[in-house]
């Protein structure tokens, strides 16, 4: 009979000094600021750490993930999220600010922790943006030419006394653990007739976020159950497809990727479908991904 294996050590968690936490499982340790941990997730059976680990990151480690486990099972590692959550008081949600704040009053906003859109312009020895210097979460190609474009930017922004950057030219910086680019709005906004009532969509600002108009006002929208502000309705609104309606339903399904699964190809795509509810003072909204394999 084979002997059993010894179950997985559990996570703990300690805090050794000041705003350093520290996270043992058996005998690995992962050290972190703790101030600089935005949030947990669980991957099969481990547990993701996002945040800024530029201090310490060496070789390939990445800036802004660490990886804990494996744990005993996806169950536990959801659980240590969940400690880790609790103990941490995360996830932490950024302050949306403007570029023209950040440059208009750069110590206004000493260790806060932002999101922001602007100009991002980086290359050999370079890494500007609002302003100030932007440590990006991955490392670019030093020796690439200099390229600018617009990105959105969550991290810490510091603008203390002391330089910031390469040479410590700049005199802030913004440590960041995600930049995404920002895409386009689309060229010409879908709209949809839905009953009677003409529904178009309004885009958050610079964000890629959108509400639902009805014949040209807001509509309260409800998205499994609960209220919701803004939707990240952006891949949908640049898709070609055009949305169809049946019925007191209005639906728009484009296509996302494709994979090969054990030879195999599944496509793979997303759909969105609205509807009102009883007495039209709110629409409901519901998110589906379909794989299909007859292409």
């Amino acid at each position: 009979m084979a002997k059993a294996s010894a179950p997985l050590p559990l996570l703990s968690i300690s805090r050794p000094r000041v705003d350093r936490v520290r996270f043992t499982l058996g005998t690995v340790q992962t050290w972190a600021t703790e101030s600089l941990v935005v949030r947990t997730r669980p991957k099969n059976r481990y547990v993701v750490l996002t945040g800024c680990f530029h201090a310490y990151a060496t070789g390939n480690e990445s800036l802004s993930e660490r990886h804990l486990g494996p744990f005993a099972s996806p169950s536990d590692a959801a659980n240590a999220c969940a400690a880790i959550d609790e103990a941490l008081g995360l996830p932490r949600t950024p302050t949306r600010v403007t570029e023209h704040d950040l440059r208009a009053d750069p110590a206004r906003f000493h260790n806060a922790h932002v999101e922001v859109v602007g100009q991002w312009s980086f290359g050999f020895e370079r890494s500007s943006f609002a302003g100030a210097w932007l440590e990006a979460p991955i490392a670019f190609a030093s020796g690439a030419p200099h390229v600018t474009k617009r990105v959105r930017a969550c991290g810490f922004w510091h603008a203390g006394k002391e330089g910031y950057g390469h040479m410590g030219a700049s005199s802030a910086e913004l440590l960041a653990y995600e930049v995404v680019d920002v895409l386009p709005p689309p060229e010409v906004p879908k709209k949809v007739w839905l009953r009677d009532v003409l529904i178009t969509f309004e885009q958050n600002g610079e964000f890629d976020e959108w509400r639902i108009l009805a014949n040209g006002a807001t509509l309260p929208m409800i998205v499994d159950e609960e209220p919701a502000t803004w939707l990240p309705l952006g891949p949908c609104l640049r898709s070609r497809e055009p949305f169809q309606s049946a019925g007191t339903w209005a639906w728009c399904t484009w296509s996302t990727s494709s994979a090969a699964i054990q030879g195999t190809v599944v496509y793979l795509s997303d759909e969105i479908k609205l509807a009102f509810n009883a007495d039209k003072s709110a629409i409901i909204v519901k998110f589906e991904q379909h794989a299909d394999t007859s292409a």
